[in-house]
């Protein structure tokens, strides 16, 4: 199950590119001043993350970022930028409730966007990430997770 979930994920990840779906424009006003930053992509690798309920696993939010980083910034950097976002991806979305993350409800993503910047930003001491883009989330239950 595990595996067709993930093919799922890829092939609709893959398909959304390819059809243009996440081709939102990028303003450099939007994110500094017009021509001062370069700014790059930079693709995170997807994480799955164990929600619990009730003291027990209860399922994994299986998701992929893209994070839109100053060039500059990133490259001074003695840490990778991806490492220390992943881990704050994990406490973030460890700290969302289960209920939160689960099919029946519907997750905040524009706060947890919002939250990643600041955070990552907070854990570098340095405005590099600008933006945060939610490739691909699901939550797969644990009954579904073939062992």
């Amino acid at each position: 199950m595990a595996v067709w979930v993930s093919s799922v994920l890829a092939a609709t990840g893959f398909g959304a590119l390819k059809f243009g779906l996440f081709t939102a424009a990028v303003k450099p006003e939007k994110l500094g001043e017009k021509g001062a930053e370069k700014i790059e992509s930079l693709r995170i690798r997807q994480i799955s993350v164990p929600t619990f309920k009730n003291g027990n696993v209860h399922g994994y939010v299986v998701v992929r970022f893209t994070a839109l980083i100053v060039t500059a910034y990133s490259k001074s950097l003695p840490i990778k930028v991806e490492d220390v976002f992943v881990d704050e991806a994990h406490k973030a979305i460890h700290a969302m409730s289960a209920d939160e993350v689960t099919r029946t409800s519907k997750p905040d993503l524009e706060k947890l966007a919002t939250l990643l910047v600041e955070r990552v930003n907070t854990s570098l001491n340095k405005a590099v990430v600008q933006r945060v883009l939610i490739q691909e989330i699901a939550f797969v239950d644990k009954k579904d997770v073939r062992k």
